[in-house]
Formats: structure tokens, sequence, C-alpha cells
């Protein structure tokens, strides 16, 4: 049916009114500077592609400290954008549409930018120096399918006072080649999640990384030469996800600061002796979710010959339902022998979680 306003009164007609306009209203995004809030804002059309530049932010305050621009369509980045806005510290360009991230991008936002978030765009190319001149300490560049990518490409991102920078590349088709963190120095975290991962050698030089995750990366087999590099550097390392099925000896061997090994739903049937042999600082080793059947009881090696075993803070075995084997009978023995803490109840047939058997009948099994 058409509406005729001619044929409203006037009441009828202001409804109509206010209707039209908040329909319209929908059809705009509104940018504005986060802090100060004050600091400036601007309205961009919902349903077209934007290309960012200097006249986007004219009217802000160089007070600006932060800027969030999720899903605005921007399709593209001109250089010197953001050079009128020397105070930014933080900006998020999430969940957009660029493609390309040029060099010149950030110029002249000053060593106080160190939180850059460009998350779920489509981003394949990062120029040789896009990130130069800065001192980022968090770059987060997960959901991009990176492709077009060199050494130089990280220059920048080098921390700042908050620290050691973290480095987010998950979720991306970019290829961890030689020397391609050469110029980073030192990442106090480097985010692989949910890609393919495949080792080459020397892809860690030039890197000191604290701590590498690696959760649902298509990893079959842990081979020690996938740390090559980290030897002095690596204190976490998380590999939940993975299909790994045997902890072979010396997974981690002279890994001399590792202290956290996260295998959670690893598949994991099997542990070998002296698979954490060599790593003389482990402090804590997460097992959950693994259908275990063998733990040889020489799997630490010889890390506790100058320590006791308790210096294991946790040991964790939840949500483990273990085959009745005497292969694992020496677990129980530790356990109430107090020589090793775990998520087991004192009778060694449950976990944290009381409804989750974690070794079945392993009373009668170690008679």
């Amino acid at each position: 049916m058409t509406i005729h306003a001619t044929t409203l009164d006037h009441v009828e007609r202001e409804l109509l009114r206010l209707f039209m306009r908040n329909e319209a209203e929908t059809d705009w995004i509104e940018v504005k500077c986060s802090r100060p809030s004050s600091a400036g804002k601007t309205m961009l059309k919902s349903q077209e592609e934007h290309l960012l530049n200097q006249d986007t932010f004219k009217d802000f305050s160089s007070d600006c400290k932060g800027l969030y621009l999720h899903n605005p369509n921007i399709s593209d980045i001109a250089v010197d954008t953001f050079s009128s806005l020397p105070n930014l510290d933080e900006i998020y360009i999430d969940d957009n549409k660029i493609s390309i991230l040029r060099s010149g991008v950030f110029r002249g936002t000053s060593s106080k930018l160190w939180k850059l978030g460009l998350s779920n765009d489509s981003i394949s190319v990062l120029e040789s120096g896009v990130f130069n001149g800065l001192k980022l300490s968090f770059l987060d560049l997960d959901h991009n399918p990176l492709t077009n990518v060199t050494s130089e490409s990280f220059l920048g991102l080098s921390g700042s006072y908050y620290g050691d920078p973290f480095l987010d590349l998950s979720n991306t088709n970019l290829a961890l080649t030689p020397g391609i963190f050469k110029h980073i120095g030192k990442l106090r975290a480097l985010f692989v999640n949910h890609k393919s991962f495949h080792y080459t050698p020397h892809m860690w030089d030039g890197v000191d990384i604290g701590t590498l995750e690696m959760k649902y990366a298509g990893i079959t087999e842990l081979k020690r030469e996938m740390f090559d590099g980290l030897e002095k550097s690596l204190y976490n390392v998380v590999l939940k996800g993975n299909n790994i099925q045997n902890i072979q000896a010396y997974s981690f061997q002279g890994l001399i600061k590792l202290a956290y090994i996260d295998l959670k739903d690893c598949n994991v049937h099997s542990i070998e002796a002296l698979a954490f042999d060599g790593v003389p600082e482990l402090f804590t080793v997460y097992l959950r979710g693994n259908p275990l059947i063998n733990m040889d009881p020489n799997m630490f090696g010889s890390i506790f010959e100058d320590r006791p075993i308790w210096d294991i803070t946790w040991l964790r075995f939840d949500r483990n339902t273990m085959e009745c084997s005497p292969k694992i009978c020496w677990l129980r023995e530790k356990m109430l022998s107090g020589d090793l803490e775990t998520d087991l109840d004192e009778d060694g047939t449950r976990c944290e979680n009381s409804d989750t058997t974690v070794v079945k009948y392993l009373e009668s099994s170690c008679i």
C-alpha cells in the first residue's frame, strides 16, 4: 500500500518522518575517536566501500589516542592517512576489506603507536617497511590471507615500554620462511594457530620467542628440530589440538628455559622414555583429553636428578580414559607416596571433575 503524506494529519506526518530518518540512519556507521570521545567523529556509508585518507580525519583533534574502525567497509588505506593524529597509541581496523597494507600508511603516528589490530580483513600483501618507524608491542593479523610478506614487512615490530611484542599470525596463509622474523629480535609471544604448520630449517633465525602457540596446526609428529634456534628463549609451548599421538624421546631436549608444555587434546597414546629429558626448568605439563595408554616411568629422564619430582607443580591428566595397564602403575605409586602432584584423587581413579574416569580399575591392574 502506498502512503501519501498529504493525506495524513500533522501527528502522522511527524511519525512517518521519524521512521524514515531512523531507517536512513541505519545506512551509516559512526567512526569516532575512542580516547577521548570528544576528539572527533565522522560518518561512513555502511553500504559503500571506503578509502581512508587524510580527509577522513580532518575534523579530528590531534589529541585522539584511540581509533576503532570495526566493519565500516574499508577497502583501502592511503599513505599518510593518520599523519594528523600524532598521539595515537592504538588502532583497530578489524573486519574490513583491506587487501594491501601500504608502506607509509602509519607515517606520522610516531612511536606512541604500540597496538595495532588488523584481524579478519582481506590482507594478502604487507609492503616492505609498512611498520617502519613504529615501536609496536602488539600486532594482530589473525584471519588474513597473507602471502606477499618479507622480513622487511616486520620492521618496526620492536616493542615499546609495554614490553616485547606479541604477533598473531593465526589463520593465515603465510609461509614461515627462514629469516622472516630476523628484524624483530624478540617476541614475547607468537601465535600461529589454526594454520598448516610446516617446519623449515632456520625458520627461527634472528628471533627469540618466549611463548610459541601452535594450536590446531595439523602437527602429526613432534620433532625436536621444530624448536631449533629457540633454546635460550622458549618458555611456553602450546600444542593443543594437534594429532601427535606419540611423544618421542628428547622431543624438547636443550630448551633450557622451557617451563610449560601444553599437549591438551593431541590424541597422545604414548609417551616414551626420556620424552621430557633435557628440560631443566620444566614446571607444568598438560596432558588433558588424551587417550593415554603408555607413559614410560622414565619419561622425565634425568631432569629430576638435582631437583625433586614434586617440583613439577602440575602434571595434568584429567579427561583421559587410560586403559587398564600395568604400564601406568608407576603413576599411582608416585602419587600415593607424595612424590608427584597431579589432578587425580588419592585413589588414582578420578580427576578434579568427579564424573570423568582417568584410570579405569587402576587399583586392580597394579596388584
